[in-house]
């Protein structure tokens, strides 16, 4: 919170080194580069101006655990595909669109919180069948359809479901 402004540097994509990278707070605007560091843990951008979209493969990385980047301008559909430590990711009030993957728990079996609200993404909640460790399932206003199924009584760690401001029964 040190009201900083510019743009992330677009050298930051190329370090190898980088385990967090916290700029969350600001004014940072921009668009969000594809960080290379194969160690990447934690990303936190949250409440900047940063747009554009989120490169394909930055939340795949294989050692992320915590995502961190809501309160932005980012646009574009959700990603496809989720790195398999990640515990909890943040993309809620942002400008995101596309179909919600049903492989989101797939290869995340640690995922134990999501906070999407506040954006467009369409579909339904069964890609969240098998996330066992989930805690917290916030997607309200968004475009989602369909029902809860019976899969929710297979999470015993669900402590907050958030679904209002949808088309889900």
């Amino acid at each position: 919170n040190n009201r900083f402004s510019g743009y992330i540097p677009p050298g930051l994509s190329t370090v190898t080194s980088l385990l967090v990278v916290a700029i969350n707070n600001n004014r940072i605007s921009g668009t969000l580069p594809n960080l290379v560091s194969p160690i990447l843990n934690t990303l936190s951008i949250f409440s900047n101006e940063i747009s554009g979209t989120i490169p394909n493969d930055l939340l795949a990385k294989r050692y992320l655990e915590r995502v961190g980047a809501h309160a932005n301008a980012l646009v574009g559909t959700f990603p496809e595909i989720l790195g398999p430590r990640i515990g909890v990711i943040s993309l809620a009030n942002n400008s995101l669109s596309g179909e919600l993957p049903q492989s989101i728990c797939s290869a995340c079996k640690r995922l134990y919180g999501m906070l999407l609200e506040n954006n467009n993404v369409r579909g339904n909640l069964g890609g969240f069948r098998n996330c066992s460790q989930l805690e917290f399932l916030q997607v309200s206003n968004n475009k989602l359809t369909g029902t809860i199924g019976g899969w929710i009584s297979q999470m015993p760690k669900l402590l907050k479901l958030f679904v209002d401001r949808n088309d889900i029964a």
